[in-house]
Order: C-alpha cells, then structure tokens, then sequence
C-alpha cells in the first residue's frame, strides 16, 4: 500500500511517501513558523518521486497533540488532497507515532515502557506512555497534560525510556532520564505514513470532511489589554 505521510505538529515540517513498508521519498525541515511556506513544495517534490498522487492509497496526517497553528496547516493540506483525491484519510495520534518512530530504528525492545512528550506551554507538557511489542506499540491510557516537574519525576523512573521534546525535562536531584537519543527524539512523516498504513489496512479511515486536530488542550486567544 502506498500512503502519503504529513507531520506538522512541531516545528518539525515533514512529507513522506511509503510503499509496503519501504520509503520511497521524505523531505523535511525543522524550522519554526516555516511549514505553510514549506509543505506544498514537499508534497509535491515527494508526491512526484512515488509516481504522482495517482500512485498514491491512502493519506496520513499527524493529528496531535501538539502546536495549533501547524496541526491545522497539516490538516487542510491533508484534506485538500483527499477531496481532490477521494483518497482515504487516517488520523494518526502524533505521540503514537514518535513512539513507533523509537521501535523502527532500534532504540526500544519488545517489553519496555516508553514515555512519548511534547510541550503544551505554561510548564506543562502533553505525555502517553506506550507499552512495546515486537512489531507495534500499544498506547497505555489517553494522553495528559501533566506538570514538567511531575513528569520528570516520572521519567526517572527506572525501566522508562523518553521520547520527544526531552529538552524540556530536568532531571531530579541525584536522577537522570534514559532517552532514544536526539535524533530519533524527532516527529517523522515516515513513521506517520507507516502507523496510518496499518490503520487504513484495519479500517481505520477517519472523514476528512468532519476531522478535526486533537488539540486536548483547549485553544486559548490572548487580548492585550485594551485590544478589542
């Protein structure tokens, strides 16, 4: 199956292109507030390495959580696409895709716990924790937003691995954090088309026309004083 992969939930602006498994093209960059003047290009410069959209089964978009403003650029090009397209459409958890990020390169086992997070702002972040399989990974309950100075305490913990923004973690006194390294740490497109490749096999098509990002934070506007 081949499946178009779109993550922009971070400053991570990111397309990519799988084919039963294989990559077949990726373009990405990680600069912040560049991804409305970055995406369209990367479509179709990875679009066009696959054999045109023709070629292309299936779209996959990250989903959140994660920034509001590059969940929603990533969402109406995703849209944009299916509805030109008819195209099937899977809504891919963006944690749940760091997560399979960690397992496709290595940097996890079968059996171990891993901590996915990213920064909701305010000293808060957005965390789920995932059990690994041999080939998946199983999320353990929803995603929360949690105090940084909780979740460090949690990442501490022995047998737990971190995923993600770990910048944003500070160690306890007298702890420190097992991580799957900088690199890997990072939201991929590939791994977005690969977990939405499997859940367009099982069924899993969400549609475009009434999919929305999960934001799990509320969207807040800030007035300056005296601004109407």
């Amino acid at each position: 199956m081949t499946v178009l992969g779109i993550e922009t939930a971070t400053t991570v602006c990111g397309v990519a292109v799988v084919r039963d498994g294989t990559v077949i093209a990726e373009a990405a960059s990680d600069e912040r507030n560049s991804h409305a003047e970055r995406i369209m290009g990367f479509v179709e410069r990875t679009v066009g390495l696959a054999g045109g959209l023709g070629a292309v089964e299936g779209i996959a978009v990250s989903i959140g959580p994660g920034s509001f403003t590059g969940l929603r650029i990533g969402l109406s090009v995703a849209k944009g696409l299916a509805f030109a397209s008819g195209l099937p459409v899977a809504a891919v958890p963006t944690l749940e895709a760091l997560a399979l990020r960690a397992l496709l390169e290595g940097r996890v086992s079968a059996g171990d716990r891993l901590l996915a997070l990213l920064s909701a702002r305010r000293g808060e972040a957005y965390a789920g924790w995932f059990l690994i399989g041999q080939e998946a990974v199983e999320a353990e309950g929803e995603v929360r937003v949690v105090p940084l100075t909780q979740l460090a305490e949690e990442a501490a913990r022995p047998g737990v691995i971190v995923t993600g923004e770990i910048e944003l973690l500070h160690p306890p006194e007298g702890g420190s954090f097992r991580t799957v390294g900088a690199s890997t740490s990072r939201c991929s497109a590939t791994a977005v088309a690969l977990l939405g490749a499997r859940m367009l096999k099982e069924g899993r098509a969400s549609d475009p026309s009434t999919l929305e990002p999960g934001y799990v934070l509320d969207f807040f506007l800030s007035v300056k004083p005296g601004g109407s």
